[in-house]
């Protein structure tokens, strides 16, 4: 229940960029292959940095 309370992370970034990291972050614990998606962060309108950046903060939370 408070856990978005332990992080700004949706205050840091647009809820599309969290939406990008957390599909980014799904595809690589279920080991897909992305190399074929090389430009898939244009879709979610973010760059790698963000993304990484994203997938970054949504570790450390869980």
């Amino acid at each position: 229940m408070f856990c978005r309370l332990r992080s700004s992370l949706w205050l840091q970034f647009k809820p599309h960029h969290i939406a990008a990291g957390a599909a980014y972050l799904a595809a690589k614990f279920l080991n897909m292959d992305l190399a074929a998606y090389q430009n898939i962060w244009q879709e979610f309108q973010t760059t790698p940095s963000i993304l990484q950046d994203v997938s970054q903060q949504l570790m450390e939370l869980f």
